[in-house]
């Protein structure tokens, strides 16, 4: 997908020559928003860097075996706990060890439900855009990109056929 039309707003995408998402510009109240992203040669999300005016938020994440087990915001290590499969479950703010994000995901597989940002109730809200393997949220459109497809959880569909 190369852009999408809200109302009279616009979101558009970029991609490097691996059909990776490097890009993702929308304008919001006459401001354009800015995602920048970098992908490791296994198509791990490595960086997602959200510049919103003048404020920028980087986000590294941390891999092992195929797994997001750690994300710096803003030079702040928080630990992820993935499930099985590798899809994130909680964000765990070390410090005060609760989960600053929570995406359960009971009666619910597709991945439909929409994570909570503020499990520990502190008024921060935290923003974490993995899903299931492969996937970045898109809060714009509402899809999961995921490489050469966008997949729509409301359905548990992806939006193109797929490309082999």
């Amino acid at each position: 997908m190369s852009s999408i039309s809200l109302g009279l707003a616009g979101v558009s995408f970029e991609y490097n020559g691996r059909g990776e998402r490097v890009r993702k510009v929308h304008e919001e109240f006459g401001v354009i928003k800015t995602t920048n992203y970098l992908f490791d040669e296994a198509g791990h999300l490595l960086v997602e860097q959200f510049v919103d005016g003048a404020t920028t938020t980087t986000s590294e994440i941390i891999w092992m075996d195929g797994q997001p087990v750690g994300v710096i915001r803003n030079n702040v290590l928080h630990y992820i706990e993935p499930d099985h499969l590798g899809t994130p479950r909680q964000v765990i703010d070390r410090t005060r060890d609760v989960a600053v994000w929570r995406w359960d995901l009971l009666n619910d597989p597709f991945g439909e439900s929409a994570p909570n940002t503020n499990p520990d109730a502190d008024g921060t809200y935290f923003v974490f855009n993995m899903r299931f393997p492969g996937q970045i949220h898109d809060a714009e459109s509402g899809l999961n990109y995921n490489y050469f497809r966008d997949y729509e959880p409301g359905t548990g569909r992806y939006m193109e056929s797929d490309p082999i």
